[in-house]
């Protein structure tokens, strides 16, 4: 459970105070994101330029990788931004003009000897439908687009179409001659202290969408347009080309969040793949709550990796929580608010909040439970309680297998699923963070009450979190499984559905004899 370290961020730190917000006020936000039961994995919040709060919460650390999902679409905004300030074209160029003849479809609808990269920026492609699920489904995401014929002139009706982004990192690879990563690598990333994974699209293209960044890196990038596009006194982004992003570039009171939800934050208007606040200012947005948020008026920056279904929760705890009670100058100092904020960050974890002892303990370890019928294929489950871990000893369909889980906070290493039928390593790729082993699972548990033991199980590959209540009634067990996991609509990209499964309930009871 280590606070951020922010190794390779040059910005120096300070205290809330010393920048005008209270530690105080911090520790409500933590507890409004407890009080939520939201999985924020981590958060940096600078101000004046100085990092006055940020933590990664375990068994997540400040080197873990983590998909940032749609925020990459501010990612490819960056790199057409910083092509265009090189001069490989305009934001008015016609995108027709800027693709190769044999890269696109033969027959396409003449609207789109219209559209511009800005129109891509700004969502207006002519589109009715996001594009992105049809292109996952024919395999080639680039031709795809043009074939889906656009229903309005380009420029004229905003959709979040997501296929945009990788229509514009064509762009760069053919007028740049590398694709986004590469192009960014030096430009942007290496100056900022970025390092980054990606992974290939079906036809071999670079997937934005799948850009993985450490827990500092949105943080970064939040400030390096707050900063309008300097850093460390260089100019990495013109200025008129970072403020442009920045602004209510065209309305989205079209846009469908297809849930009915309606949040504010959704409809304050689109700028250049980024989205304007409701409070001011703007952010890079990507599913499950991965921010990198802009407050202009306030001079703050923020950045967050979350697994949540509502991916604005940080956004608002923040907001309601923080940016409207911070001041223009100095607060006075307050060690002990200062303390115990420092106190909270450093405890900042995804483990339960729960004792690591209880009176039932002695009495049921050792004891052997056998499952009813169930559809996990569980057949015996033995718990060992020792001073600083629990051994979980089971049988299944899969074999028998001796899982580790730790106390007071601390995790331990696992191969495969406790109690779950799956197969080991099948993670759908939504709920993952790619290239880590998906057979590696994280054990951390402790007594919820007298009777009842939580055991949260989590990797550094898997997105979903996994909940196991196991309470303990004389000869009888009964586990509850509870699971946030995506609803899966086809393949691709989160669309902002890790909701709440229902919960798996498997009944054991102890042998007559033991």
């Amino acid at each position: 459970m280590k606070m951020m370290e922010y190794k390779n961020c040059i910005l120096p730190k300070s205290t809330p105070e010393e920048q005008g917000i209270s530690s105080e006020d911090i520790i409500r936000f933590m507890d409004e994101i407890e009080r939520q039961d939201c999985h924020l994995h981590s958060f940096q919040i600078v101000r004046h330029g100085k990092i006055i709060a940020g933590a990664v919460a375990s068994p997540f650390t400040e080197d873990s990788y983590h998909r940032i999902f749609s925020a990459a679409k501010g990612v490819v905004a960056t790199g057409i931004l910083t092509a265009v300030q090189e001069g490989y074209f305009s934001l008015d160029d016609k995108v027709t003009e800027l693709l190769s003849r044999e890269s696109l479809p033969e027959k396409m609808d003449p609207k789109w000897d219209k559209l511009t990269v800005y129109h891509l920026l700004t969502m207006t492609t002519g589109h009715k439908e996001d594009t992105l699920f049809r292109m996952f489904d024919n395999g080639e995401y680039f031709k795809t687009f043009f074939e889906e014929a656009p229903e309005y002139d380009p420029g004229t009706y905003f959709c979040y179409d997501m296929g945009a982004q990788y229509v514009m990192n064509e762009i760069i690879k053919q007028k740049a001659g590398k694709d986004l990563g590469e192009f960014l690598n030096p430009r942007i990333f290496q100056p900022m202290g970025i390092e980054y994974q990606h992974d290939l699209t079906p036809d071999g293209r670079f997937f934005s969408s799948t850009i993985q960044f450490k827990p500092d890196a949105l943080t970064k990038f939040a400030q390096l347009y707050l900063q309008e596009g300097k850093w460390n006194g260089k100019e990495l982004i013109r200025q008129d080309l970072a403020r442009l992003a920045a602004r209510c570039n065209v309305p989205n009171d079209t846009y469908d969040d297809h849930y009915g939800i309606h949040d504010p934050d959704d409809y304050a208007g689109y700028g250049l793949h980024m989205w304007r606040n409701a409070a001011g200012g703007y952010r890079f947005c990507g599913g499950q709550g991965q921010l990198a948020v802009i407050f202009p008026e306030y001079d703050i920056a923020m950045g967050t990796m979350a697994a949540e279904d509502d991916c604005n929760v940080p956004l608002k705890a923040f907001v309601n929580t923080v940016l409207y009670k911070c001041s223009e100058r100095p607060l006075p100092e307050n060690q002990r608010g200062y303390k115990a904020l420092c106190r909270r960050l450093k405890a900042f974890t995804m483990a339960p909040a729960a004792s690591d002892r209880s009176s039932m303990a002695e009495e049921i370890s050792g004891r052997e439970y056998i499952f009813t019928e169930n559809g996990e294929g569980q057949k015996r489950i033995k718990f060992v309680f020792r001073d600083e871990h629990v051994s979980v000893f089971t049988s299944s369909q899969k074999g028998d297998r001796e899982y580790v889980c730790g106390l007071r906070g601390e995790w331990k290493k696992n191969r495969g699923w406790l109690l779950l039928g799956k197969k080991d390593g099948d993670i759908a790729d939504l709920d993952r963070i790619l290239f880590y082993d998906p057979e590696e699972t994280l054990l951390s548990g402790g007594w919820k009450s007298l009777n009842t033991f939580e055991i949260r199980m989590r990797s550094h590959a898997m997105l979903c979190d996994y909940r196991f209540l196991i309470e303990f009634n004389g000869k009888e067990l009964e586990a509850v499984i509870k699971t946030k996991a995506h609803e899966h609509h086809g393949e691709g990209e989160a669309v902002g559905l890790y909701s709440t499964a229902k919960n798996k309930r498997l009944y054991a009871r102890q042998e007559d004899t033991i």
